[in-house]
């Protein structure tokens, strides 16, 4: 059994492997919110090895790494940028600045596909990343997630209303100021999307693969031409760490 985490700025995932195959998956707030320390039967179940990728702190991820060793006595592989991997070059001027979460999506994006892909993860911040048909990844782009648009017209004007946790997202204008900021934003998310789907097949060609990574791509749907791979940084995590 392995145990497999992707913890992120504001969540964290896990999945559990037997013979390769996923037999249990979770997400939360931390570990403990997401239930990895509740999982008891860890042990019962023989898990031996755990695999991590983490944006955190350099020591908040050792404490993460500590905690799971001391708590279920695996051994814990924390998966790093590199210059390559797999056939893939990194395209950051620095490779290690290049965020491991992005780097792993990256990797299996190009494994799965190899051709030409962008690889679009809708997090707290949203991340495109170009990789060319030969492998090359040549950089990409970092803008605000939803949360983080959402909650800058909050916190920067006197008269919005805290936008809350129940609103559902309708296409088209927004008739409270609240939907207005909801809609807004999610139209700007859709719009940049597609003009780097497009931007990219202009430089790569038809063939160009346009990859949704993560579990937030719902808000893109009815976009043509998107493949939707929720948990690409889990297959590069086992192709970092085998």
């Amino acid at each position: 059994m392995i145990l497999e985490l992707d913890v992120g700025n504001s969540a964290v995932k896990w999945r559990l492997l037997n013979s390769g195959e996923v037999v249990d998956r979770g997400v939360g707030r931390d570990l403990a919110d997401c239930g990895v320390f509740a999982m008891g039967q860890l042990r019962a179940l023989n898990v031996q090895r755990c695999r991590l990728v983490s944006v955190r702190s350099e020591v908040e991820t050792f404490q993460l790494v500590r905690a799971l060793q001391d708590a279920f006595g695996v051994v814990v592989a924390v998966a790093r940028s590199s210059h390559t991997l797999d056939g893939v070059v990194n395209g950051y001027e620095c490779f290690s600045r290049l965020g491991a979460d992005r780097w792993l999506a990256v990797v299996a994006a190009f494994k799965r596909y190899k051709t030409a892909c962008i690889v679009i993860d809708l997090g707290t911040a949203i991340t495109i990343d170009w990789v060319n048909s030969v492998g090359r990844h040549e950089g990409g782009y970092i803008v605000p997630g939803l949360s983080l648009m959402v909650r800058s017209l909050e916190q920067g004007t006197q008269r919005i209303e805290s936008i809350g946790q129940g609103l559902e997202w309708e296409s088209g204008v927004g008739r409270s100021t609240a939907s207005c900021v909801l809609n807004g934003s999610i139209a700007m998310i859709r719009s940049f999307v597609e003009s780097q789907v497009l931007m990219a097949r202009d430089c790569y060609g038809d063939n160009c693969v346009a990859v949704v990574s993560g579990g937030s791509g719902a808000i893109l749907g009815g976009i043509a031409g998107l493949v939707f791979e929720p948990e690409l940084v889990f297959d590069g995590l086992a192709i970092a760490c085998p």
